[in-house]
């Protein structure tokens, strides 16, 4: 089995709304590693994809509702963030100020993932809207300026139900494998595996993040070596559990 490495890409710019983010990724991916492979993956953190312009809100134009204006009153917030959060999808669950919302591609988060961090003033960045196709889009790109394609995850950082701290996800996935199938292989003993799937993409973009950061180690872009080579024949399918399957409301 091969072994890992983990390469940041660094000396990547600050991103600005505008800039041609898919390229500027491509062209500082293979400035690092001229040898880049299919069985190595991109992983890229949203925030530049968003604050690039999938993603960027600018406060100043938001138009605050009855309902956004209320909630901000009451847990002290500004009621354009807590508008653009109830614009991203469906509430879950409002509690001590925190907005649990489930937006379009059924991706459950705090504050639907809205962040003030690292989007400059008087601005936010939500999730891109469609990251599945993004990663696609950075796939042809890399296709077109290669002839092939790593595979690329879109990283969100976000909580877990019943955990303290956060964790790097996949959000979006091309030519790499959501989920490593274990059914019907063997474990130590020779029983043989019946329902065990292990979400690679999330493992993969969580392995990243020592690397990435959430302040200003501006290394938003990172390469996983070796990863297609331990992975082999994995499966594609959504990450979010849908909504008959879950055991949590």
């Amino acid at each position: 089995m091969a072994d890992l490495e983990i390469i940041g890409i660094r000396e990547f710019p600050i991103v600005k709304k505008g800039d041609p983010i898919i390229k500027l990724i491509v062209e500082h991916v293979l400035d690092t590693l001229p040898d880049l492979s299919t069985e190595d993956v991109v992983v890229i953190a949203h925030t530049i994809l968003s604050r690039a312009g999938y993603g960027l809100v600018n406060l100043e134009r938001v138009s605050v509702s009855a309902l956004a204006r209320a909630i901000a009153e009451a847990y002290d917030k500004d009621p354009r963030h807590v508008q653009v959060v109830l614009d991203q999808g469906e509430v879950v669950k409002l509690q001590r100020g925190i907005i649990i919302m489930e937006n379009d591609f059924h991706h459950v988060a705090a504050n639907a993932g809205v962040d003030q961090s690292n989007a400059g003033d008087q601005h936010v960045v939500t999730l891109p809207s469609n990251p599945n196709e993004l990663a696609n889009k950075i796939s042809r790109a890399f296709r077109s300026k290669t002839g092939f394609s790593p595979g690329i995850i879109i990283s969100d950082t976000t909580g877990r139900a019943l955990r303290v701290g956060a964790t790097n996800i996949a959000i979006g996935t091309s030519e790499f494998p959501t989920i490593k199938d274990y059914k019907g292989k063997k474990d130590l003993f020779g029983y043989e595996l019946r329902i065990t799937e292990i979400a690679i993409a999330d493992e993969i973009a969580s392995a990243v993040e020592p690397i990435m950061g959430q302040a200003s180690e501006a290394i938003p872009v990172v390469v996983v070596r070796n990863i297609g080579k331990i992975v082999e024949h994995g499966l594609s399918k959504p990450l979010p559990r849908p909504p008959e399957q879950r055991l949590f409301k």
